[in-house]
């Protein structure tokens, strides 16, 4: 069961339809779970899910897994955490919702975060704690940032599910697959640490004892990692990866109590400072800058939402101006300043808005159909050519 933060069931499933073929898994996205929501409706419409289509399918309820990006990844966890009977979470990009109790219920997790995520640095902690629990988990890092990841990267969920149900006898090993993964990452450290990066390396010996622990001899594994850690520079580098952690999160709780204080001058000048930290010749700071301008569009997201649905205009207005400074390429400022305009009544310019929102890659046409804002231009003319021209982006 995966979940979408904006309620797009078929985005995952056609993005891993291949890989549910190959590894032999039912995929069902939902339609209903989305950012926004109170727990107990979305708990509502996920039982009914549960229930629908476990009646009509042949499925193995020892093997029911949950998986979403970002908030959906907070549902994954929810449905395992506070209801039990789920297997395993994939979890992309976001960890655990707040806990209203100590965990109870065993299930499996793996952790996925790109490294100019937003989010990268929870996903890390949570690793980090999880290590004191009974709970089964690991954590990939990949190139990227706060998205549904490849399927090449989102396979590795697949192979250590089934890597986890082989040492449970649930299924029966796979001993070519063991042998293929094996090689793979023994290849990868080898690259890796031809390169010099021992740190990288680190991670990687990681990784592969929680993939292939418990299912073969991994002694000589757990050796070359240990080996690697106690050297001083990798300590170096760990203790390096640790400060810039604390100081991202400093830089974050401080941007967050200006959001509301500051005008958009002030801000103004300080995003041009943030994106150009983003062109420093160093990765690590590219990587953190880039995160930290994550955080501020999702906290700019919430703020404008908030205000709109409060119907707090004025707010909004600003709140929505420092969304698109803070993240020009996001249709979704674009699409909030239409509906701004809307209750405005300022309606001249609701569709150049629109118009704006479809450039940068807005293309949900159910939403916009059915949005209560736009209920007075339905029979509109140019409202319908908005529509229209979203059809043909789909088709091209």
């Amino acid at each position: 069961y995966l979940f979408d933060p904006h309620a797009d069931g078929l985005l995952p499933i056609n993005k891993y339809k291949d890989l549910a073929e190959k590894y032999g898994y039912i995929l069902i996205g939902s339609y209903n779970s989305k950012n926004g929501m109170d727990w107990e409706g979305v708990h509502q419409s996920l039982k009914t899910m549960f229930e629908d289509s476990q009646a009509r399918l042949s499925i193995d309820k020892n093997r029911i897994y949950t998986g979403g990006f970002s908030g959906g990844s907070r549902v994954a966890s929810s449905m395992a955490i506070y209801d039990g009977g789920i297997k395993g979470v994939i979890g992309c990009s976001a960890g655990f919702p707040q806990l209203t109790k100590q965990l109870e219920n065993k299930f499996d997790f793996i952790g996925i975060a790109g490294n100019e995520d937003f989010n990268m640095t929870e996903m890390k902690n949570l690793d980090k704690n999880l290590d004191a629990t009974g709970i089964r988990h690991t954590l990939i890092i990949f190139n990227g940032k706060h998205e549904w990841n490849d399927k090449e990267v989102f396979e590795k969920a697949f192979q250590w599910i089934q890597l986890n149900e082989m040492k449970d006898k649930m299924i029966a090993v796979n001993n070519e697959m063991v042998n293929e993964i094996n090689q793979s990452y023994q290849k990868q450290i080898k690259e890796t640490e031809a390169k010099g990066m021992k740190y990288e390396a680190l991670l990687l010996y990681k990784q592969m004892l929680s993939f292939l622990n418990g299912i073969m001899d991994v002694s000589a594994i757990r050796k070359s990692s240990d080996s690697l850690a106690s050297l001083d520079d990798v300590k170096k580098t760990m203790q390096f990866k640790a400060d810039m952690e604390k100081r991202e999160l400093e830089i974050q709780q401080n941007y967050a109590q200006e959001f509301t204080s500051k005008d958009l001058n002030w801000w103004n000048n300080e995003i041009k400072q943030l994106n150009a930290k983003t062109r420093s010749n160093d990765p690590e700071t590219v990587q953190m800058y880039k995160r930290i301008l994550g955080y501020l569009s999702l906290v700019a997201f919430s703020y404008s939402n908030n205000s709109l649905n409060g119907n707090h205009l004025d707010q909004a207005d600003m709140f929505i101006k420092l969304y698109t400074l803070i993240d020009p390429p996001n249709s979704e400022h674009s699409y909030m300043a239409a509906t701004l305009y809307a209750k405005k009544n300022e309606m001249d310019k609701v569709i150049p808005a629109l118009k704006e929102a479809i450039k940068l890659g807005f293309d949900d046409i159910g939403r916009l159909q059915n949005d209560p804002v736009f209920t007075s231009l339905k029979n509109n003319k140019d409202f319908q050519e908005v529509i229209g021209s979203i059809n043909i982006v789909k088709v091209d």
